[in-house]
């Protein structure tokens, strides 16, 4: 189960379940795009360090 806290900008804990669900939806793209992007970064070094020996 995650576990996170998210304020409001008064400091109040968000406790909208349509709120929560699109927060957890929105880290999820961000998280695999920002996988993406390190294993498409790393194959590309990989690429370029084989083809320069």
């Amino acid at each position: 189960m995650d576990v996170f806290n998210v304020i409001d900008h008064d400091g109040n804990k968000i406790r909208d379940k349509e709120v929560i669900d699109y927060i957890q939806r929105v880290g999820t793209i961000i998280l695999v795009s920002f996988s993406l992007n390190i294993l498409f970064t790393l194959t590309i070094w990989l690429v370029s360090e084989r083809g320069s020996h």
